[in-house]
């Protein structure tokens, strides 16, 4: 079921990366919660972590202008200038972030070591940052912060500052693991299961995403609600994978969301229920996944838990392409294009051009000959010159070109529907 849900959302690589850095794993270092200052930002996008959500800049901003006073107060209270440097990193003053967990006090502090490394890393736009982030990572794993042992790990496994090496990465991440990183235990799970250095096995997979999920962690919930779900026979049990996946949704992992919407969508172990697939898959979209759009295009297209709205369904398909990953939305545009109650433009070339599109983005053998014997049938329709120039226009809007309008004529944008 996962797997297919993951037509509808970024490759799984990604995916990781977004939920670590931005919502998911909780840190290894334990803190109080933030002073009352930040009360304003939701309670929700704290948890045991300061690495916060995305969020309205404005939001951030009143949050650190509220704290000034606070760190007057206390000084001394590193946990709190941590806090309201993150949320002035997210407030987009990252100088001033920076400036804050540099104060001679915390030269040696490993907690705001580690995040002063931990914003190089999310902010970089050169190579030029990355060795002073490898080497902020480095005192603060001196220092004995486990979350630095795993960003060292990610600047491995990218290749960041040294030549890519998975082993010295694993090592890093298991380190970690043991020293109780819930981030580490992840890390080490997904090497499991992928066979990624280390052998492949699923079980020991489950063992360290199951230690990071009874931490607390949302992302580790998701990944062992997807080894109950997707992983080998003897390890399936639809009733844990629901519960997991539960658990990591209400924690507010977005995946974990459009995953729960999913299963309300086709019954999946839970009753069908075409509401609550529609609430998930509408908190999902806006907790930040934007490939939710696909999947609630679908279900305004169908009407189902919904008045039925082709046009809205149709901008929906479009947003969610724009990010040219989701093929699943691509598809979808083919198809809606290629029928004959479609919209007003119902010419072949706008429905080959969004197969053709989906067939060079997906990597998956079944899909690609779905997608060409698709397009054999919508070559029949145009000249020799006509296709060649369609798929020229789709390889150069995959790359990065602009979408030509007779692609999308019938379609409006999402602004012009209204956000779900």
């Amino acid at each position: 079921m996962f797997l297919r849900t993951f037509i509808c959302i970024a490759p799984i690589c990604l995916m990781w990366l977004t939920a670590t850095f931005e919502a998911g794993a909780s840190l290894c270092t334990s803190r109080p919660l933030p002073d009352r200052c930040l009360e304003s930002l939701p309670a929700e996008h704290w948890g045991r972590t300061y690495r916060l959500k995305p969020l309205d800049p404005a939001r951030y901003q009143e949050a650190a202008q509220n704290c000034a006073p606070a760190i007057r107060r206390n000084p001394s209270n590193t946990s709190l200038r941590v806090a309201i440097a993150t949320v002035l990193f997210n407030a987009g003053k990252r100088d001033e972030a920076g400036r804050l967990l540099s104060a001679p006090d915390l030269e040696n502090d490993r907690l705001a070591l580690y995040s002063r490394a931990d914003f190089l890393y999310r902010a970089w736009n050169g190579w030029d940052k990355l060795p002073e982030m490898v080497r902020l990572a480095e005192r603060a794993v001196a220092a004995g912060s486990p979350d630095a042992v795993v960003l060292l790990g990610y600047a491995y496994e990218e290749g960041i500052a040294w030549q890519a090496d998975e082993g010295a990465a694993y090592f890093l991440y298991l380190k970690a693991a043991r020293q109780g990183c819930a981030e580490g235990m992840v890390k080490v799970g997904m090497y499991r299961q992928f066979g990624t250095y280390v052998e492949r096995n699923w079980e020991k997979a489950l063992k360290w995403y199951l230690r990071a999920a009874e931490a607390g962690d949302a992302f580790g919930m998701f990944r062992a609600g997807y080894v109950y779900d997707e992983g080998p026979a003897d390890l399936r049990d639809t009733a844990k994978a629901i519960a997991w996946c539960r658990r990591s949704a209400r924690l507010g992992f977005e995946d974990a969301m459009l995953n729960l919407g999913w299963m309300y969508r086709h019954g999946k172990g839970v009753r069908q229920d075409y509401r609550r697939a529609l609430y998930w898959y509408r908190k999902s979209y806006r907790a930040g996944v934007r490939h939710a759009l696909n999947n609630l295009g679908v279900m305004y297209l169908n009407g189902l838990g919904v008045g039925k709205d082709t046009r809205r369904a149709r901008a929906y398909f479009l947003a969610a392409a724009a990010d040219r990953r989701n093929i699943a939305a691509m598809r979808n545009l083919g198809y809606r294009y290629g029928l004959s109650g479609s919209p007003a433009n119902r010419s072949g070339p706008a429905a080959y051009f969004w197969l053709y599109a989906a067939y060079r983005r997906t990597d998956n053998a079944g899909i690609r000959a779905d997608l060409r014997l698709d397009l054999i049938d919508r070559e029949r329709a145009l000249s020799r010159t006509g296709a060649r120039r369609v798929r020229k226009d789709a390889v150069n809007w995959l790359n990065g070109g602009a979408l030509r309008s007779g692609y999308r004529k019938g379609i409006p944008d999402l602004a012009d529907v209204g956000p779900p």
